[in-house]
C-alpha cells in the first residue's frame, strides 16, 4: 500500500463526499460487508471477503459481484476535472506474507488477477488499479477508493517531452 505521505506527495488528496457517496451506492450491491470507513488520509476503506465476491470454487463471480463491479467500474471511469480515481485491492493470505508465491497455483493470487482483469475489461485504466497480498485474515479483502488531486500536474503542463 501507498502511505498517505506518498500519495500527498502526488498529489493533495481530496474530501471524499461524492466519491465516497458513488461508491457506497455501488456497494450496496454487497450485503454483508464487514467494515467501511474513511481513513485519516482521505482514502475510503472497505474491509469485506473473497465469499462476497468469488463462488464456493473460489474461481468464479457470483452474481452480485458481477453486479458490484460494473457499478466500481462506472465510478472509476468518472471523469472529474482536477482528479484521478485510484483504487487499491489487498487480499489478506495470513498474519505472515510467504517468502514467495506462485502465482499460477495461488488462490489468492488467482482471484487479485480476476478483480483487476473484471476492472480492466470493463475500460477502467490499468494505472488506477494497484493490487497486492497482504497480512490479514485469509481472505479478507481491503479495498482502498483514493481521489487524487492531480489539478498541479495538469497546471505544470509537464508533457514529459520536453
Amino acid at each position: 500500500l501507498r502511505s498517505k505521505e506518498d500519495l500527498v506527495s502526488k498529489g493533495a488528496v481530496l474530501q471524499l463526499d461524492s466519491y465516497q457517496g458513488q461508491v457506497q451506492a455501488a456497494l450496496a450491491t454487497i450485503i454483508r460487508l464487514v467494515e467501511t470507513e474513511t481513513t485519516s488520509g482521505g482514502q475510503f476503506r472497505v474491509k469485506t471477503s473473497v465469499e462476497q465476491i468469488f463462488d464456493a470454487t473460489g474461481e468464479g463471480l457470483i452474481d452480485d459481484a458481477v453486479i458490484f463491479l460494473d457499478k466500481i467500474a462506472k465510478v472509476l471511469k468518472r471523469d472529474e476535472p482536477g482528479v484521478r480515481r485510484e483504487i487499491e485491492v489487498i487480499l489478506g493470505v495470513g498474519e505472515i506474507l510467504p517468502d514467495k508465491i506462485d502465482a499460477g497455483s495461488s488462490l489468492p493470487m488467482r482471484q487479485v488477477a480476476q478483480f483487476v482483469h473484471q476492472l480492466v475489461e470493463r475500460e477502467v485504466p490499468a494505472e488506477l488499479i494497484s493490487i497486492g497480498l497482504g497480512p490479514g485474515g485469509e481472505g479478507s479483502i481491503l479495498m482502498f477508493f483514493n481521489p487524487v488531486d492531480i489539478s498541479a500536474e495538469e497546471t505544470q503542463g509537464g508533457t514529459g517531452n520536453e
